[in-house]
């Protein structure tokens, strides 16, 4: 049986790996390079902001068209291809003007990969999708492995190994989601009728507007979390390990939600991931040595593993047949696009006005609001009680 489920997980286990170490060489150092080229911090903020916008509409577009035609197949590596010449237009792009482009280009690819990978991969595992896990931890694995690697490289040789690093590596990943079977093509209900199901659906609705609500809250702490901590006087060695200790301490996260999947609702997990980062939140906006600050900071590797997990599984279970990659990208969309945007410019306002501890104390206050409208809203039309068995 272990044989079995190794030899079922090798790809998709790969395929993370590979991706995300492409990502690893370049996105956490984009803002570096970006002040390096002489650009200024009010357009460095209109560029960072891009990513997570373009997965309001790229995610959905995407997911949309694969959904549609029964492209997943071919959609996935081809996005997957097209990010690598607009990392070559932003390595070499000098001016605002010319990044501009080449950063909307690059998160239009980029942004609905996430969702289109973890669809094909729990397409891919079937009735054993409560493995998701234990492949998508190696995307934990990579980040923290090449993510240190990569950074030594560009102190002691500049950018150029982040941005050849991404090629090569983003070229094998290309070629391994190549090789992931096409999802299940089903056309027993049109796709515009479906997509009216999900939007009338109040399940839908009560995980979308809790997913916004904490998308809000953990961009506060992604965005805003590592300033803090130099305010407090930490510096960027204790910064550069805390961020990959808490890609360590996620592994053994990733690898025991297949155990709780088996065991109760993916409802559950995502539930208790909301009380994690209120705690989380609570905790930060209390700090005044940076050393408790790296260690509060670990509990996103407690979070993130249970709840991407919980709610990738969920939005399987919530999508109609042949809506699957859609159902991904809605949640991406309310998650990072919605919440993306949100967090990141009133995160930023709010820390100006009012000082970090406040803007920490109001995600804490947000994230509970979203945790009562999934709680409430969704509970009376869902069972919650045990696992429910995933389409």
């Amino acid at each position: 049986m272990k044989t079995r489920s190794s030899q079922l997980l090798l790809l998709p286990s790969l395929v993370y790996f590979f991706y995300y170490a492409a990502t690893v060489c370049i996105t956490p150092y984009l803002n570096i390079f970006f002040q390096n080229k002489g650009i200024s911090l009010a357009q460095i903020g209109i560029l960072a902001a891009m990513p997570n916008g373009l997965t309001l509409v790229a995610a959905p577009v995407w997911a949309g068209i694969a959904d549609y035609f029964g492209l997943h197949r071919r959609i996935l590596p081809l996005i997957m291809a097209l990010t690598i010449p607009f990392v070559l237009m932003i390595s070499v792009g000098g001016t605002f003007g010319a990044l501009l482009p080449a950063i909307i280009f690059f998160g239009f690819c980029n942004s609905p990969i996430m969702s289109l990978s973890d669809n094909s991969v729990l397409a891919y595992l079937g009735k054993d999708h409560h493995l998701y896990g234990n492949a998508r931890l190696w995307g934990s694995i990579s980040w923290a492995v090449v993510g240190w690697g990569t950074g030594w490289l560009i102190q002691q040789f500049g950018p150029t190994p982040a941005y050849v690093g991404f090629v090569l590596l983003m070229l094998i990943a290309v070629w391994l989601a190549l090789k992931l079977p096409e999802p299940e093509m089903v056309k027993e209900v049109p796709y515009w009728q479906n997509l009216g199901r999900i939007v009338r659906d109040q399940r839908w609705i009560a995980f979308l507007a809790g997913s916004a609500f904490l998308g809000v809250a953990f961009t506060f702490l992604v965005v805003y979390i590592y300033l803090f901590l130099i305010s407090l006087g930490a510096d960027t060695n204790l910064i550069g390990l805390s961020a990959a200790a808490i890609s360590i301490l996620e592994i053994p996260f990733f690898l025991s939600t297949g155990t709780l999947l088996r065991k109760i609702a993916p409802q559950k997990l995502i539930l208790f991931s909301f009380v994690i980062l209120i705690i989380r939140l609570v905790l930060t906006a209390r700090l005044v040595n940076p050393g408790w600050g790296i260690a509060v900071n670990l509990m996103n590797g407690i979070f993130f593993p249970l709840y991407w997990t919980g709610s990738v599984n969920y939005a399987r279970q919530l999508s109609p047949r042949g809506m699957q990659a859609s159902g991904q990208a809605f949640f991406a969309a309310s998650f990072f696009g919605v919440g993306g945007i949100t967090g990141a410019v009133l995160g930023g306002w709010l820390y100006s006005a009012f000082g970090a501890p406040f803007m920490f104390n109001v995600g804490a206050g947000l994230s509970l609001v979203g945790m009562i409208a999934f709680l409430i809203l969704g509970r009376h039309v869902n069972n919650w009680s045990s696992k429910t068995t995933l389409q």
